[in-house]
């Protein structure tokens, strides 16, 4: 109503000024910042088998993004190399690289997040990589030094997906003077990066694993070698050093019982020989050592008779039960050291917990035998657990902290095989949290950030802008969250709350409240192209959605309550589907500028409504048609002002009002229609739509509209507002339309 008042009495000038501050202003530009520099090396990666550049590209269009609201900066390239932005406004700089040929784009790369400093340049490397769809070839040329003793290498390609095996080949070997050589080459490989994996055997034992990769373009054989100085070679030459290794550890080898990864107790520690580990029915054994010259080999029960051979990246699956006895022989690369440890499966039943390190205190005993099903609550810290400049942050199944994260609190799933759980410890530079709930940190958290149990508060802002950060796991105590709290974190992919939790939930990686009725933050980095909110939940908070740039599609159903700003700047969101009872918040969708498919459901039951708030839709400058459906009373005040790209907006017969600079430059409008069940038009309606030429006007009654509305002002000077000739007359008396009587014509 304030908004309306203001429209109706001020002077037209400030009218005009009015309308235009009610946009997002622009990101204020610090002209007094000292400026820094950014030089960037692109091609291909240097451990990369490539086609030549020259031959592919003719162009590399190198775009650098401001995120701290500067300008943007562009520059073209005609080769790959070296390129310098010498005068950067500090802050953070995303770099965006597309490689043309003469058919168009054939390849790109990203980096992000790099920083720029004040009175210093940083240096980043960009690696392009094949966007086409066809199919293409390479030949890759390796050697080694006769002395190794090699006397056979197998080769395998693998796909994009770094799993499916494309082609095996045994190339022969040539020995020419101290070297040996060999080629191995493929046609018809789909175009992308590919792991090419070359094992090396001397007397049948294996005496290494290398990988490389291979970057395929369409039509095209790769036949060059990227070295690590940069330059092109015809071949990858590897030094004798590379085949020697007294390596008999357990780090290439990774166990998992039903994909769930399992841990050894005790922890490994060299001249250990003796382990146990907690699994269910299966065991499966991993060789993990791609680019290792380990050799190693699996024995059930017994360390007589033949061993079973587990090749680099391969998996063996045993059957197991409590008491089942295994052993691994590990040969290092030198083909004659050699360990063999023996590894007890125990009972599925039983939690156990290791101080992962610690120097003070001791970890929990927990003695329960559990029966099938029954909860597991993981408990804090009761003993003191402490290490010297780190924080204890909860339990996880592996000692390196990538398992899977149980916060104090947390309940196992019932069901779920008992777990060796290593205490996690984050440094305290990277997290210190006070009292009050506000960080404390010298330097960002990065990586997985896990809120230690006993923080019950935290502050608005407290871990935005921390690029680093992948995910967040919230504990039982944590009970309020500030605003803003987790915004404008590009790399956050998934936010874990402990199931004991009592104010906070989580579904899919996303934070809910307790009853998941409102949707509180959407992680920025999450990977997931379309969401629908959950039929739960009726809220979706402030800013929850905000920048996020995976997202592609969005399905808002039911009565939902969508608050302002909750989807702005998601740049990448194309389409969106809107039903019933939704009520739209100010700006919620505003900066979506790769929205092109938008629909509200349609419905005539005035209890279906859908309601737009301010500038719902402002400056979603790639919407090109929209059809306001008839469960849209109001299109809005603002609501599509600033979508430059509408050439139709269809009104739908039941549509009652158009808001108040609804359509506000909307410049590409050349044609709209009013249904007859229009029954108001609001001040600056269709204000600066600068190609609107044809305006026709159906309602039998003229629709209110205030005088010196402005409703078409700064339209094409020939606008033609074209009414029933029967109605002209009362057109030509109503407020706000007789200011444009001049414009009538008979439709």
């Amino acid at each position: 109503m304030k908004k309306t008042l203001l429209a109706l009495t001020l002077t037209a000038s400030i009218l005009m000024f009015f309308s235009v501050s009610c946009k997002s202003p622009m990101p204020m530009q610090n002209l007094s910042s000292p400026a820094g520099g950014m030089t960037i090396s692109f091609g291909g990666s240097s451990r990369t088998v490539v086609a030549g550049w020259e031959s592919q590209v003719t162009s590399y269009i190198i775009t650098i993004t401001s995120r701290n609201g500067h300008a943007t900066q562009s520059k073209t390239e005609t080769s790959s190399g070296v390129v310098t932005f010498p005068s950067l406004e500090p802050g953070s700089w995303d770099v965006g690289i597309v490689a043309s040929g003469p058919l168009g784009p054939i390849g790109a790369g990203t980096s992000l997040n790099n920083e720029v400093s004040a009175y210093s340049s940083s240096s980043i490397a960009v690696e392009l990589s094949s966007t086409q769809t066809g199919t293409g070839g390479y030949s890759f040329t390796f050697a080694f030094p006769a002395a190794t003793g090699i006397d056979s290498v197998v080769v395998r390609l693998y796909g994009t997906d770094d799993v499916a095996l494309i082609q095996e080949v045994t190339p022969t070997l040539v020995t020419s003077g101290s070297l040996v050589t060999g080629t191995v080459a493929g046609s018809g490989i789909p175009s992308g990066i590919h792991r090419l994996a070359l094992a090396f055997f001397r007397g049948g034992l294996s005496a290494g694993v290398f990988c490389e990769s291979v970057n395929v373009w369409d039509n095209v054989t790769s036949a060059q070698w990227v070295g690590a100085d940069g330059f092109l070679h015809s071949q990858r030459t590897l030094e004798a050093a590379e085949f020697v290794s007294t390596d008999v550890t357990l780090d290439q080898v990774s166990l998992a019982s039903n994909s769930i990864p399992l841990s050894l107790s005790p922890e490994f520690s060299p001249g250990t020989t003796n382990y146990t580990v907690v699994t269910g029915t299966t065991l499966t054994l991993t060789h993990t050592g791609y680019a290792s010259a380990q050799t190693i080999e699996l024995q059930q029960n017994t360390t007589l008779g033949p061993w079973t051979s587990v090749g680099a990246g391969y998996s063996v699956s045993l059957a197991v039960s409590p008491g089942s006895i295994f052993y691994v022989r590990v040969t290092a690369g030198n083909r004659s050291t050699r360990a063999t440890y023996t590894i007890t499966t125990v009972s599925d039943a039983h939690v156990l917990y290791y101080g992962n390190g610690a120097d003070g205190g001791t970890a929990p005993i927990d003695s329960t035998v559990y029966s099938a099903g029954s909860p597991v609550a993981i408990p804090g810290n009761p003993n003191g657990l402490t290490k010297a400049g780190s924080i204890h942050c909860g339990w996880n199944t592996r000692a390196d902290g990538t398992g899977t994260n149980y916060p104090a609190g947390d309940l196992l799933p019932a069901g779920s095989p008992s777990l060796v759980l290593y205490a996690v410890w984050l440094p305290s530079s990277r997290l210190r949290i006070d009292g009050t709930g506000v960080f404390q940190g010298t330097t960002k958290p990065t990586g997985d950030l896990i809120i230690p149990d006993g923080i019950t508060i935290i502050y608005d802002n407290s871990f935005s802008s921390c690029p680093g950060l992948t995910s967040i796991t919230i504990p039982s105590s944590l009970v309020t969250i500030g605003a803003r709290a987790f915004q404008d974190c590009p790399n956050l992919r998934k936010i874990t709350v402990a199931a004991s939790n009592p104010a906070f939930s989580s579904l899919d990686g996303v934070l809910f409240n307790k009853t998941k009725s409102t949707l509180l933050a959407y992680p920025m980095g999450n990977t997931r192209g379309l969401y629908s909110i959950p039929s739960e939940t009726t809220t979706v908070r402030s800013e929850a959605f905000i920048g996020c740039r995976n997202l592609v599609g969005m399905e808002i159903l039911g009565a939902k309550t969508v608050e302002s700003r909750a989807f702005a700047n998601c740049t990448n969101l194309v389409w969106l589907r809107i039903g019933f009872k939704a009520i739209i918040g100010d700006f919620a969708f505003q900066g979506c500028t790769r929205l092109t498919d938008l629909t509200f459901a349609g419905s005539t039951n005035y209890g279906d409504l859908i309601s737009l708030g301010y500038g719902a839709f402002q400056g979603c400058t790639g919407l090109t048609s929209v059809t306001i459906s008839a469960s849209v009373r109001d299109s809005g005040f603002a609501a599509f002002s600033g979508c430059t790209g509408l050439t139709s907006v269809v009104f739908a017969t039941g549509v009652r009002a158009i808001g108040n600079q609804s359509f506000y430059g909307c410049t590409s409008l050349s044609t709209i229609t009013i249904p007859s069940s229009v029954t108001s038009v609001g001040s600056q309606a269709f204000f600066g739509c600068t190609n609107l030429s044809t305006l026709i006007c159906n309602p039998t009654t003229p629709p209110s509209m205030p005088s010196g509305s402005q409703a078409f002002d700064n339209t094409s000077p020939s606008l033609q507002i074209k009414v029933p000739f029967a109605l002209i007359p009362a057109y030509g008396i109503a407020t706000g339309w007789m200011d444009y009587w001049t414009k009538f014509s008979v439709q």
